[in-house]
This record gives C-alpha cells, structure tokens and sequence, in this order.
C-alpha cells in the first residue's frame, strides 16, 4: 500500500515537473516572439513533444466580439536541447471561432509521411456549432513542412470527418457523415506527390424512438494536387 502511494506521489510530482517546464517554455517562445501572454487565445494552445523537437501552437487574438474571435496563427518549431526556434509559421487572421465553434486543436504525434524524403506536421482542428436542430462537426487537417527556418503550410484546414444533420431537436432526424482517408500515390516522379481521397458517406435515420438505421453508403475518391506550392483538389 505504501509503495503504491509512493506510486501516485512520483507519477504526480513528475507531471507537475513536466507542465511547469512546459510553460516555462512556452513563456520564453513568447518572449522571443514579443508576443503578450495576455494577447494569447489561451484555451486553443497546444503543444507536443517529438523527442528532439516541440512544436508549439499558440492562438493571438486579432479581433474579438460577442459571440466570434479572429485569431492569428503562430506555429513555433523549437529545439528542446538550447531552445531555439528552429521553424515558424505566422499568419494574421488565419483562424475563426464564431457561430461553428473551434473548440480544439491537437497535434498528431505522428508525422504525415508524403515520400521517403519529406514528412509534414499534422495539426488536426475540431469544430461543431452546438445545434440541436442542425448538429454540425468536423474534423479538419493542415500540414506542415519544416524547411530550414520556417515551417511551410502544404495543406490547409482540410476536413477529413464532417457531420452534418436536421432533427426535432430530440431524436428523431436525418444525417450525413463523411469520413476521409489519404492514399499516398506512390509512383510519382514529384518531389510532392499526388494524394488520393476515398471519401466514406453514410446517411443515416434517426426515428422518434432514437433507433439509428443507415440509409445509403457509398464511396467516392478525389485526388490533391500539389499547385502553386500547397495541395489542392486537381482540377
């Protein structure tokens, strides 16, 4: 039993260690940035430890109302050995939270490979409007590329799940879910090659007494093409 609560006692001691070296941290990537703590979005910022690497997502405000907020991105790529920046990615007025909620962003700790070469960051934000009658979500991607000082979007906030319904605000509805996966086209001679989509969509019916029963499935594939240096539908 002792040993046990000697357990929790180090476990808990060594989270708390690891939070506050982390917002020391982020508050040294702020100081570099000459970027006030007060002008962060602080419920949006993210981070994740890749070993050698820890990429920081900290959210400023742009503008700020009732009910909406206009954020600007800063993506800061920091060496965890002398904590320098070593890659950044900084746009004004590159993210909303308004009547469609962003409520999260996260971070794969997994990179996205694109070839044998190259490998991207992928940041995963999470969106949903909190209506009864016309429930609406989606999952979203971008990646990123570090490329000596900076880090390259390649992809922008491109869904991958959505949700999309009308109901009586109780059970009873109809719905539309799509839920996307990326194939890597193998063969191509580019140093970005093309990224074929298999978009899954099912419809689905709600009666009153909440019994789900799908309608349709079906599955249908686009292809991203790399043009004009990020990854777009191939037209």
């Amino acid at each position: 039993m002792k040993r046990l609560l000697l357990l929790i006692i180090l476990s808990s001691y060594l989270t708390s260690f690891a939070q506050k070296e982390k917002n020391d941290l982020l508050a040294e990537v702020l100081n570099k940035l000459e970027i006030d703590k007060a002008d962060c979005f602080d419920q949006l910022i993210t981070h994740h430890d890749f070993g050698k690497e820890t990429l920081f997502i900290i959210p400023t405000v742009n503008e700020e109302g009732d009910g909406y907020a206009i954020l600007n991105s800063n993506i800061i790529l920091i060496n965890n050995q002398n904590h320098e920046i070593i890659g950044k990615f900084q746009k004004n007025e590159d993210l909303y939270t308004d009547a469609v909620l962003l409520d999260k962003i996260e971070i794969d700790s997994n990179l996205f490979r694109i070839s044998n070469s190259k490998s991207a960051f992928k940041v995963i934000f999470l969106y949903s409007n909190n209506s009864k009658p016309n429930p609406y979500s989606s999952v979203s991607i971008s990646l990123f590329i570090h490329e000596k000082k900076s880090l390259r979007r390649i992809l922008k906030e491109y869904d991958i799940e959505t949700m999309t319904g009308e109901t009586d605000s109780n059970c009873q509805g109809e719905f539309e879910k799509h839920k996307k996966q990326f194939q890597i086209i193998e063969n191509s001679s580019q140093p970005f090659p093309e990224i074929k989509v298999l978009d899954s969509i099912r419809n689905i019916r709600l009666s009153q007494n909440c019994k789900m029963e799908v309608v349709q499935t079906k599955l249908i594939t686009d292809t991203l093409r790399f043009q004009a240096n990020e990854y777009k539908y191939a037209m």
